[in-house]
């Protein structure tokens, strides 16, 4: 069960969420966000210096803090109809292991974007694209991008304007790609006995946020403790 946290914007609050064992912390690259991480780690403090712009091609100090490094949650870069060039910036500066494309990013611009980054600036980096479900035809869309992306993650439709609730899950049921998915939007800590019940051989995990926030861009990280132990218990 992967477990990804997104929208994280402060330091201590991503180490204490990497002390849960999450995989994966999303930061957010759009410059309308409350969540932007590039505009707060213009500020000192922010961000953990393993993610801070400018450090992260830092050697380590000591053998304890390269351990903490290599064990550390993949960073997902999230961005909604970036310029490409400004992506593979990002995933420079930031190190980034994954990018996570939200917008309406075509087929041809994934695979540039790949094609760019691949071998020479990030060999390894993986490719997340949303997918928003109103209803089981949404999910035709994804075959478009099943040979450009290593994983979806879907989300309903309007969820914030729904009050974050998490979209009728059965609609995963129509999925018949190959590629891996998470399912987000809306996910709080009383979901996990549903999650635990999604069966679909691609079902990967989930992606969290905005119902653990305190405010934007911090974890409630004790109700974030409560919902692994009880979705992967």
């Amino acid at each position: 069960m992967i477990i990804k946290v997104s929208g994280m914007c402060h330091a201590d609050n991503m180490r204490e969420a990497s002390a849960l064992d999450v995989d994966m912390i999303g930061l957010v690259f759009n410059q309308r966000s409350p969540r932007n991480v590039r505009m707060r780690s213009s500020r000192a403090g922010i961000l953990p210096d393993y993610c801070q712009a400018g450090m992260l091609a830092t050697p380590c100090a000591d053998k304890e803090r390269a351990a903490d490094m290599r064990k550390r949650p993949a960073r997902v870069g999230m961005f909604a109809d970036e310029m490409p060039q400004t992506i593979v910036s990002r995933v420079y500066a930031f190190k980034l292991d994954c990018v996570q494309l939200r917008g309406d990013e075509s087929h041809v611009m994934i695979e540039n974007l790949r094609r760019t980054l691949v071998p020479d600036i990030a060999p390894d980096i993986k490719v997340l694209k949303t997918v928003r479900l109103g209803s089981a035809a949404d999910l035709a869309q994804c075959s478009a991008y099943e040979d450009v992306v290593d994983m979806f993650v879907f989300e309903g439709l309007g969820v914030e304007e729904a009050g974050r609730r998490p979209f009728d899950w059965t609609l995963l049921d129509a999925y018949r790609g190959h590629a891996p998915f998470l399912v987000g939007g809306g996910i709080g800590v009383d979901d996990a006995a549903r999650v635990r019940k999604i069966a679909h051989p691609r079902f990967a995990g989930v992606d969290v946020g905005a119902c653990f926030e305190t405010e934007p861009g911090m974890i409630d990280t004790a109700n974030l403790r409560r919902f692994i132990e009880d979705v992967r218990g």
